[in-house]
């Protein structure tokens, strides 16, 4: 059975039940308040609503779904925020669903617009929260808070699905908890306190995310690190920020505008950040045909061997995540040049040094077939012979044919 009740003492509507196919969406929180008098949430337009009060979905038993999308839902101040509330509280089991997302580009759109800003933040708290065992998808949503407002978490998910893809933020403490399971894609961030806050790699890549205009575009603490990807910084006031760091972070085919890096309380000489860019070679023939099982090796410049790998049927290696320059408390180091070989038996061995300063995934090196060659003009020559001889044959046998001359 399905419900949507109020509580006056703690200001929160709990949504219990409905089903994925029939989820409770805005509307029915407003025609509930409407039927009953709750005067918590009011409509403006087709699509905007504004609510006063908390909502619950479910209650850590009870399967139950909210979803929604292409709506405008502003939070008013009657909505008061002490230590660790959440204006969106997804208990187990429950679903919240904005938007409409793409699997297998893990993109998202016609997701919804929130406005926190408004708000009554006190405390450390959340703007949606999601328990273990919940289910939270927000595809293609923009989240409004109001700018260095630090003590909101604007997303907290926990649980066991906690997509954000294709979202955009502006202002609140930092756009998201680095949680187990976070899967971030195409992210932007503007106004926030921390472009990204600290916390220990999930189970999903976080990549392309664009921060700016932060106070900090990312935070690494002691041995909470986690690897960025295609990322974008710009006018943020420091890029990275660390404290007590123990530990490497990596940030590969990411750009800023200014690399600086603020190294607070006590470093470890482990603690450093290591400035990366993707790396893939293809090897051909001189006719353009893909090398398989090519030798593919890459030095760094004191020869330390980085990777060996045989190409693959299409001439490819895989890619990898190959550091540029570093970053430590004392100093900063350039790892290049590289030194690259390729060998592959019949063919001449490649030798190069290369600079990686940027993403390098169409790198193509076409080995000299020389033992082909040579046995390619072995064969033109014993097929020249060969035929030679047969004419050699065919005159031999026409001058036997010619009567001989007998000197008296």
């Amino acid at each position: 059975m399905s419900s949507i009740t109020y509580d006056s003492s703690e200001n929160k509507i709990t949504v219990i039940g409905f089903s994925e196919s029939s989820p409770c969406t805005f509307e029915d929180l407003y025609q509930a308040s409407q039927d009953n008098g709750w005067g918590v949430v009011d409509k403006t337009g087709d699509s905007c609503y504004v609510i006063k009060s908390k909502i619950v979905i479910g209650d850590g038993e009870t399967w139950t779904y909210f979803a929604d999308k292409l709506k405008t839902v502003v939070f008013t101040s009657d909505v008061v925020l002490e230590y660790t509330d959440r204006i969106f509280d997804v208990k187990r089991h429950g679903y919240l669903w904005f938007g409409e997302g793409d699997e297998s580009t893990r993109s998202g759109h016609n997701g919804c617009v929130f406005h926190f800003e408004d708000a009554t933040v006190n405390s450390y708290s959340s703007g949606i929260f999601g328990d273990s065992e919940s289910d939270a998808r927000i595809y293609g949503c923009t989240f409004i808070s109001k700018r260095g407002e630090t003590l909101l978490s604007v997303l907290n998910l926990k649980g066991d699905v906690a997509r954000v893809w294709d979202c955009k933020f502006i202002g609140g403490g930092h756009p998201v908890s680095v949680t187990p399971n976070l899967d971030v894609n195409n992210m932007n961030v503007t106004d926030a306190t921390y472009g990204m806050p600290y916390g220990s790699q999930p189970a999903f890549p976080f990549t392309r995310l664009f921060i700016k205009f932060c106070y900090y575009g990312v935070y690494f603490y002691d041995s909470s690190v986690y690897d960025l990807k295609d990322c974008v910084f710009a006018n943020n006031h420091y890029t990275i920020h660390t404290v007590d760091l123990s530990d490497a972070a990596r940030l590969t085919d990411c750009e800023a505008d200014n690399w600086n890096i603020d190294w607070s309380g006590s470093p470890t000489e482990d603690a450093k950040i290591e400035r990366a860019y993707s790396f893939k070679v293809k090897v051909i023939d001189n006719e353009g045909n893909p090398i398989e099982d090519a030798l593919v090796e890459l030095y760094d410049k004191d020869g330390n061997k980085i990777f060996s790998e045989l190409t693959d049927s299409n001439g490819e290696t895989s890619e990898h995540s190959i550091v540029s320059i570093t970053y430590t408390p004392s100093e900063t180091i350039d790892n290049n040049p590289y030194t690259v070989k390729i060998y592959k038996e019949g063919y001449t061995p490649l030798e190069t040094k290369i600079t990686i300063d940027r993403k390098m995934v169409n790198l193509v090196w076409v080995l000299d077939a020389l033992i082909h060659i040579i046995d390619q003009i072995y064969d033109e020559i014993v097929a020249h012979r060969d035929a030679t001889e047969d004419k050699i044959n065919d005159i031999y046998n026409e001058v036997k044919k010619i009567p001989k001359i007998i000197e008296i």
